[in-house]
């Protein structure tokens, strides 16, 4: 929506819309920020998942206050785990896991269903993030998404959330490719907004972009050393 031409967007009255909610994927917060200021505060979001193990929540208020955050749980317990099982302080990345809500299990696959459980029962859908200070969940990525490269874990939708935010970026798409020295590098092919050649300087501005407005990306700028501009077309790549 935000892609439209300003004259579409502003034509319209949207008096009429009291309430919007969005969940499923995780919205970069340049998006959400610009939807809320366009729309007016009245955009709710929740995370959640199909096996019902728990639920948070959050309004525009609580996200203006906490942006990028899907809110405090409003079902269960939230706990992030590192890889040995053991829970982290607020800030840390880790797997999400949720308590003392419902439970679930995996038809015909105890080996999965074994997976997704805590040795303290806790359960998981394989998502990655962290809290903070006041209990808002932060989404990162699926575990099975995320890039190691040299040593760093990078997770893929928060790059995209930043390259995203580039005026002539219409879609992006970033994942791990095999590297001889860094075990996978960082492999991004967007879409671009108009179907001609993507500037030089737009490969530029994602390596510029990355290190000034998201310095715990610096991983990324590190680790992705070739970058290339496509031809005319429909997509570019970034590696």
């Amino acid at each position: 929506l935000l892609k439209l031409p300003e004259a579409v967007r502003s034509k319209y009255d949207l008096s009429s819309l009291k309430a919007a909610t969005h969940a499923a994927a995780p919205c970069p917060a340049d998006v959400k920020r610009k939807m809320i200021e366009w729309w007016g505060p009245i955009i709710n979001e929740y995370y959640a998942a199909s096996e019902g193990i728990g639920m948070t929540a959050i309004d525009s208020a609580q996200w203006l206050a906490h942006p990028g955050s899907v809110g405090q749980s409003l079902m269960g317990e939230v706990h992030i785990v590192d890889d040995d099982g053991n829970e982290l302080p607020c800030g840390e990345t880790g797997m999400i896991y949720f308590s003392g809500f419902g439970d679930f299990e995996y038809h015909n696959e105890p080996e999965k269903t074994a997976g997704a459980h805590h040795r303290e029962g806790w359960a998981t859908v394989g998502d990655m993030g962290y809290v903070d200070d006041e209990g808002y969940l932060y989404l990162a990525d699926r575990r099975d998404f995320m890039i190691i490269s040299g040593g760093v874990n990078i997770y893929p939708q928060e790059v995209e959330n930043t390259l995203i935010a580039h005026p002539e970026v219409a879609d992006v798409a970033v994942f791990g490719l095999p590297d001889e020295e860094f075990g996978e590098r960082v492999v991004g092919a967007w879409e671009r907004k108009t179907v001609r050649d993507l500037p030089r300087k737009t490969v530029s501005w994602c390596y510029g972009w990355i290190r000034t407005n998201a310095t715990h990306l610096s991983s990324f700028a590190r680790n992705s050393t070739h970058l290339q501009p496509g031809k005319s077309g429909a997509s570019s790549a970034v590696s």
